[in-house]
């Protein structure tokens, strides 16, 4: 044998353990492989995109996530809707209440022909109070409409300033019961309750939620007294998407004065590179596989390279890179129910070399 053959044999040799290694290395690595928190899979993409997942990146780990309380509502107890109705002995029921005069309120008094005496706004003192003629101040807070003209009618007919006196109250301004509703609905702001009003009913004033950043869940935070002089913060956790399609009535909860309604900003996925459709899809409560992120934009380009699919995922301020082979999780359907994504990440799907 040649000096010429045997250095070619022990090239060939050499080629052909190269790509037994590679084979092998492949094989073992699974469907799935941690790869580094350097940013790899960046290089994959055209620049422009590149500078979008870095936009994407910083502002993840720069802001809160989608589903936190807002700034001071941290320590509130946590608890879902179910639980709280329950615990708290709230009837399902929703008979008929009457709004309950407070400070600041406006009130309409008419007494029966007497127009002397009757007024069309009479302010109710930050002490509860109104002054109203003949009789001077009277406490009507916490008192509603009808008990409002029954103590007014007593006190003139007990002053003998009326035989039978009748008279008709209504609350003209709306001022005393104020709520904040913050987060993903058209018109956020500070409310006053007009009477006996739901979580639903001040969704509808705020202008609805506005579902191209949220409306999945909502979160009533009020204060609750544990005793006379302490009280507590709780957080209500409510699925609004199935109270707005007719389930799960009971978390419709009548709102109380101090409450705040958050409604928070929908936690999403991004799919970039090449697929039908790249761009930011919303999370909703079900859990939503690799597989099936990118079914929803629409598959795979013809130049796509499907094995070299990467995820890249921050934690905790980490960022990581998961690299995926995608045929292997369409022919093992386990591994690919197992595989579910997380809010924020960014799956990336590179051209093929070929």
């Amino acid at each position: 044998m040649t000096s010429h053959q045997s250095n070619a044999r022990l090239v060939a040799h050499v080629i052909l353990f190269c790509l037994l290694t590679l084979f092998y290395a492949c094989a073992a690595q699974g469907p799935t492989t941690v790869v580094s928190s350097a940013g790899s899979g960046l290089e994959e993409l055209p620049a422009e995109e590149q500078a979008r997942v870095e936009k994407i990146i910083e502002n993840r780990e720069g802001t809160a996530t989608a589903s936190a309380l807002p700034e001071g509502f941290e320590q509130a107890q946590s608890i879902p809707a179910r639980d709280y109705v329950k615990s708290r002995h709230i009837s399902r029921e929703t008979g008929p209440e009457e709004y309950l005069v407070g400070p600041e309120d406006v009130l309409k008094i008419d007494v029966f022909e007497e127009k002397d005496l009757s007024r069309e706004a009479v302010k109710v003192t930050s002490e509860g109070l109104i002054h109203f003629p003949l009789i001077g101040r009277v406490k009507v807070a916490g008192l509603n409409s009808s008990e409002i003209e029954d103590l007014l009618a007593a006190r003139l007919a007990h002053e003998q300033y009326l035989v039978d006196p009748h008279l008709s109250v209504s609350v003209r301004e709306y001022l005393s019961k104020e709520v904040l509703v913050l987060g993903a609905v058209q018109s956020p702001g500070r409310y006053y309750l007009k009477g006996v009003e739901t979580l639903l009913d001040l969704v509808s004033r705020a202008g609805g939620v506005d579902f191209s950043k949220g409306g999945h869940r909502v979160t009533i935070i009020r204060e609750e007294a544990v005793s006379q002089d302490q009280g507590r913060k709780i957080a209500v956790n409510i699925n609004l998407r199935r109270l707005l399609d007719g389930f799960d009535q009971y978390a419709n909860l009548k709102l109380q004065a101090g409450d705040v309604i958050f409604v928070p900003k929908a936690e999403k996925i991004y799919v970039m590179g090449q697929v039908q459709q790249p761009g930011d899809y919303v999370l909703t409560d079900k859990r939503i596989t690799l597989v099936e992120a990118i079914s929803m934009a629409g598959g795979f380009t013809r130049i796509a390279a499907p094995n070299r699919t990467k995820i890249i995922r921050v934690q905790n301020g980490q960022k990581t890179v998961i690299q995926v082979r995608v045929d292997d999780l369409t022919q093992d359907k386990a591994t690919a129910q197992s595989l579910t994504l997380k809010p924020n990440d960014i799956i990336i799907v590179p051209e093929s070399f070929f």
